[in-house]
């Protein structure tokens, strides 16, 4: 007999007591918030869709992606600096400014960095703009340059980089 009463005006029946009357569900462990939030922000970066094709791929940037805080005014990368990372916006907006002008703003899912390091693998990879926080709080997922490109296919990254020069060329030229 059940141990509750429950109300026969509501469709439900009552559970019988015991254990020989448990059902048992065996889920396997959801990823954390954090995990999903990484995937659903460089999932629609094109850089990263070749990447995303197998579950140890994914788990490694995963397991290689850095949170980075910063707060309303830090400088995140300065024009000139020498970087080693591709920046991805989780939270906030980020002023973007070249030869002290201010250029535009990025906002989540908004990435920096991929051009001048791709376009300048075997050289010093110098950023060619400021990036600061403007907003209270911004947070990035930053991953080190030669983590991404070691998980990278080759002739999807030689494909990559040729339309990045090609898209360069055409920002130079002011025909963007």
């Amino acid at each position: 007999k059940p141990s509750i009463q429950v109300p026969t005006d509501k469709g439900l029946k009552p559970a019988l007591v015991g254990p020989q009357h448990t059902i048992n569900i065996i889920t396997t462990p959801l990823h954390n918030s954090q995990e999903l939030e990484i995937l659903d922000l460089i999932k629609p970066i094109d850089l990263f869709e070749h990447i995303l094709n197998t579950t140890n791929q994914k788990e490694a940037l995963i397991n290689t992606a850095e949170y980075v805080k910063y707060h309303s005014g830090d400088i995140i990368i300065k024009e000139g600096q020498i970087i080693n990372y591709i920046y991805i916006i989780a939270l906030g907006t980020v002023s973007v400014s070249m030869k002290l002008q201010h250029v535009k703003f990025l906002t989540i899912g908004d990435h920096i960095g991929s051009q001048s390091l791709l376009l300048n693998i075997n050289n010093n990879n110098i950023q060619y703009s400021t990036i600061v926080a403007a907003t209270e709080t911004v947070e990035i997922i930053r991953y080190k340059a030669l983590d991404l490109l070691n998980l990278i296919n080759q002739d999807y990254l030689t494909q990559y980089i040729d339309n990045m020069k090609q898209l360069q060329a055409l920002q130079l030229t002011q025909r963007w």
